[in-house]
């Protein structure tokens, strides 16, 4: 028997985009609050962009230093399940980003449970709103082509696999449910 091969039926239609640690923090300082702080918290923790949208203030213990995902943000709903058993995971949480998400916290001036809510509306914002007019226009003055939201998780994981990150504790800082799946990323 011999395998054919169908042109376009991989799985991954699109080159992914990885950017280093140096242009994610120009990307931070090139852009305003609170977008800049979604970029942050995304790229910080590997989290997928329906993850940090749907951020609520419960979902952290800063007291040890840790980040539960409860609910997830994704086409306009909120969905009480995370993507999967494994997204639900608890993930470590630097001391200083905690900081910095406690400072934000005081300077909000609503209140809303939701880490990232609108002012207009006190929902989580759009993702493909805050990509196109506030993400993509600083990536491409930074030199940084193709970027979008998950850009930001694939080079989490780059960053972990550059500083050696044993596979497994890569797989169990990604949320992942299978190790293969953090491999194939």
């Amino acid at each position: 028997m011999e395998l054919i091969r169908v042109k376009g039926s991989t799985k991954r239609q699109k080159q992914i985009t990885i950017i280093t640690p140096a242009q994610f923090k120009a990307l931070v300082d090139a852009l305003p609050e609170p977008y800049n702080l979604m970029v942050l918290v995304s790229g910080c923790l590997g989290l997928r962009v329906s993850e940090t949208l749907g951020l609520k203030w419960a979902n952290f213990d800063f007291n040890e230093r840790t980040l539960s995902i409860g609910q997830v943000f994704t086409h306009g709903q909120v969905q009480n399940v995370p993507k999967t058993d494994a997204s639900g995971n608890e993930i470590p949480v630097h001391s200083k980003l905690c900081k910095v998400l406690n400072e934000w916290k005081s300077r909000q001036q609503h209140d809303h449970s939701w880490v990232f809510a609108s002012a207009k509306t006190g929902s989580p914002y759009s993702d493909a709103t805050i990509l196109n007019n506030y993400i993509k226009p600083a990536a491409v003055n930074l030199g940084i082509q193709g970027l979008g939201w998950h850009t930001l998780r694939h080079s989490y994981k780059s960053w972990m696999a550059a500083a050696k990150i044993n596979p497994a504790q890569m797989k169990d800082l990604m949320r992942h449910s299978d190790i293969e799946t953090t491999m194939n990323v």
